[in-house]
């Protein structure tokens, strides 16, 4: 049987403990579309039924109780096994990062020392775009998302909030502001500017802090996000409507099911749950205003 398929052993052991999907999927980390692939494409390749229902459990049939009873058993024996490396478990390689320019510029890069001191043998390779890269294909490692994915697959960890706001360096009453290239005016905090200017941007630039920039040297309002806001001095949060308006997106680490026990991955995770405070606050913890009331994903 193809090592890749251990994954699916072990969602047979849960699934064999809990009589559940559901509650095998939660113990894994897996949501119960990819519980029952698993326990699929296992029949399917050793031609035996491995669960059947009984009572509203799922309970396992002959062929599953000896292939629960085998993994189980290698399992027990691989954990010995691993023990002996215990003092060998420091991640080794390079660790592939996709993330948007701004999260690059403004927090990663301000913690690299962070990383080289927790993985001294591990290199890290970090890009950006505005777009996704596929997870799944390999493209990155891991992934950091201005949304929650919900694709099957693919395992999820909310990281911050990411409060946006209209700021400009002076008030105006001209409608003319400065956005993000037309191809993401679907995103909320494009909308949410339209709707604050009644029309789109004047200007278009690829990246928040060249925005930030063109604001300050028109005088243009434009969005961006309220923890880099403070970088560029003299851009202040718009006042216009009621109070203060502001969009809050969220920012998600993302990386494939098969990766989860990868131990850069795990680094990975570590190191940013170190830059960023708490998943219920903001980017840089700082802003005085709390977010979450007009959440956006």
């Amino acid at each position: 049987m193809p090592i890749e398929h251990w994954d699916y052993l072990r969602t047979v052991c849960a699934v064999a403990r809990k009589g559940s999907y559901r509650k095998a999927g939660d113990e894994l980390g897996l949501t119960n579309t990819t519980v029952s692939r698993h326990i699929e494409k296992l029949e399917a390749e050793l031609g035996a039924q491995l669960f059947e229902q009984s009572d509203g459990r799922w309970e396992p049939t002959e062929a599953g109780q000896k292939l629960s009873s085998l993994t189980e058993g290698f399992q027990a024996q691989l954990t010995f096994f691993a023990k002996s490396f215990e003092n060998q478990s420091e991640f080794t390689g390079a660790l592939s990062i996709s993330t948007v320019s701004f999260i690059e510029s403004f927090f990663l890069s301000q913690h690299t020392k962070t990383w080289a001191d927790s993985n001294p043998a591990g290199a890290l390779n970090i890009g950006s775009t505005n777009r996704n890269v596929l997870i799944e294909m390999g493209q990155a490692d891991v992934a950091l998302r201005l949304g929650r994915p919900d694709k099957v697959g693919l395992h999820r960890l909310k990281l911050a909030n990411v409060p946006l706001a209209i700021f400009s360096p002076k008030e105006t009453t001209d409608n003319r502001w400065i956005g993000l290239p037309s191809d993401l005016d679907a995103l909320p905090e494009m909308k949410f500017a339209r709707d604050r200017f009644g029309t789109g941007p004047s200007f278009r630039y690829d990246s928040f802090p060249a925005i930030a920039k063109a604001s300050l040297a028109t005088g243009f309002p434009c969005v961006l996000p309220k923890c880099i806001a403070p970088n560029f001095k003299g851009l202040s949060q718009d006042k216009g409507g009621a109070g203060a308006p502001q969009i809050v997106r969220e920012l998600w680490l993302v990386f494939h099911e098969k990766q989860k026990d990868h131990l850069g991955v795990r680094s990975a995770i570590d190191w940013l749950q170190h830059v960023f405070p708490s998943p219920q606050k903001c980017l840089c913890g700082l802003c005085d205003e709390k977010v979450g009331a007009s959440q956006q994903s």
